[in-house]
């Protein structure tokens, strides 16, 4: 047999295992023993994100102070600016706001 047709056998033969293997995982999922290609409630995003982050830092050392620089801004909590113009008005009777004597 050529090398040509050996070559070509053992495509056929890996794309008939990728095909069998889908296959199962398909039925496996639609048992709700696994998630294959539906994502689970958590989700798989932060997962992926992080893992490529840590590559990405093991491949470039120069881009780590900046990985190190988003994980601390999502830490921090969030800003939230207030519109003291829309807020409502507080004051008593004598034109104080309550809880602050003049």
């Amino acid at each position: 047999m050529s090398t040509i047709a050996q070559g070509a056998l053992w495509i056929g033969a890996l794309i008939v295992g990728l095909l069998i293997s889908h296959a199962l995982a398909s039925w496996a999922e639609s048992k709700g023993w696994i998630y294959y290609r539906t994502q689970s409630k958590g989700g798989r995003g932060a997962a992926l994100s992080n893992a490529m982050a840590e590559f990405e830092a093991v491949v470039n050392p120069a881009v780590e102070h900046t990985i190190e620089e988003e994980r601390s801004r999502a830490a921090r909590p969030t800003e939230v600016s207030v519109d003291l113009d829309d807020a409502p008005d507080h004051r008593s009777e004598t034109g104080h706001s309550s809880g602050i004597n003049p």
